[in-house]
């Protein structure tokens, strides 16, 4: 009729061969039959420890926010696939049938564009282009973006002809009214662009200040076409 506590192999205490009524521990205190007490054996003075088990939510957040911002983004790329078709529109709707078809994007959505629904897709495309330089773009989305003609360089959306018309635009306007122009084009001088060499209106802003510095740059290193520098000089 003594009660005996459960053998538990490797566990050692100074009373484990003291039968609990003779510890001075009250009835009270007896391991019940079936308690966690009985079957697992935890170290000497020390409580025994649970492990919260995770909760389907929150194993599933790390996803759910994955599929949430692939979700973003493929709103954002549909945003400029329908930018591209208004812009095409636009701009061929006095050509002709083969105009049409020899049209081309010009690549680049200007910084400060906003869809009718407020999205903005110009700062988005900076990013994207961040992304690409940084090499943190993923591969699936690069091949997307470059299926509708982006350029990743705003620089190489304007040919040097086009530059050249924003100079031309840039001296009459300093050489109003009798002026005349120093030769030179603040560095951080942007022009808002009127019709490229092609006749087409672009809606973008260029640094004609940072072209003009890289043409004197060519220029003494001795790398400036010869015909490029008649143009510049007349």
């Amino acid at each position: 009729g003594k009660y005996l506590p459960p053998h538990h192999p490797g566990l050692h205490t100074p009373f484990s061969n003291i039968p609990l009524k003779k510890r001075g521990l009250p009835h009270s205190s007896y391991p019940p039959s079936g308690h966690f007490y009985s079957h697992t054996p935890q170290p000497y003075g020390k409580a025994p420890h649970f492990r919260p088990q995770r909760t389907p939510s929150s194993s599933n957040s790390k996803s759910s926010g994955v599929l949430q911002s692939q979700q973003k983004w493929d709103d954002m790329f549909e945003c400029l696939v329908k930018f591209i078709e208004e812009t095409r529109a636009e701009a061929t709707k006095d050509m002709s049938e083969e105009e049409k078809k020899a049209w081309v994007w010009d690549g680049n959505v200007p910084t400060n564009y906003k869809t009718k629904c407020g999205k903005a897709l110009g700062r988005w495309i900076n990013n994207q282009r961040s992304a690409k330089a940084k090499g943190t773009l993923k591969d699936d989305r690069e091949v997307r973006l470059v299926s509708t003609g982006l350029k990743w360089s705003v620089l190489t959306t304007n040919s040097w002809k086009d530059m050249l018309r924003e100079l031309e635009i840039y001296v009459h306007e300093q050489t109003r009214n009798g002026r005349v122009w120093d030769g030179n084009v603040p560095t951080n001088y942007k022009i808002r662009s009127n019709i490229s060499s092609d006749g087409t209106e672009i809606d973008e802003e260029k640094n004609l200040g940072r072209w003009i510095n890289r043409q004197r740059s060519l220029f003494q290193a001795g790398k400036l076409k010869k015909e490029r520098q008649l143009d510049l000089e007349r």
